[in-house]
């Protein structure tokens, strides 16, 4: 049986997908207000599902729960930063970079050319 496990703190948001007791994919997000950007935007600095468990939707399943975190934690925690928009720069090891691109576009992620990556405002 696959859950999806949910952590929060103030500046991250990580999400583990767990088949049994065996972790198989995650997700990650990050505030990058200690960065050059403000504190509403945020950055996906991981997104990784095994490849055994890839092209049945459970990278986007890991997502919409990745926002569903962020519209709990505006209720739960509404001290804490929130998010308006995230980024995320396609890439990873043994990844075809294109397959990327086309899978966070798919997503609703758009192009940002300045910023030199792809942007999901939410």
């Amino acid at each position: 049986m696959i859950k999806l496990r949910v952590s929060q703190e103030p500046m991250c948001i990580s999400i583990t997908a767990i088949d049994g007791d065996r972790p198989f994919g995650a997700a990650a997000l990050n505030s990058s207000y200690f960065g050059s950007l403000d504190a509403t935007t945020w950055y996906l600095n991981r997104l990784f599902v095994n490849e055994k468990y890839r092209a049945q939707g459970l990278g986007s399943k890991l997502l919409v729960r990745l926002k569903k975190a962020f519209a709990d934690r505006a209720v739960d925690h509404p001290d804490w930063p929130q998010c308006s928009r995230v980024l995320v720069e396609p890439g990873g090891y043994g990844s075809d970079i294109n397959d990327l691109l086309r899978f966070y576009q798919r997503r609703g992620f758009k192009p940002n050319d300045e910023l030199k990556c792809f942007v999901l405002d939410l």
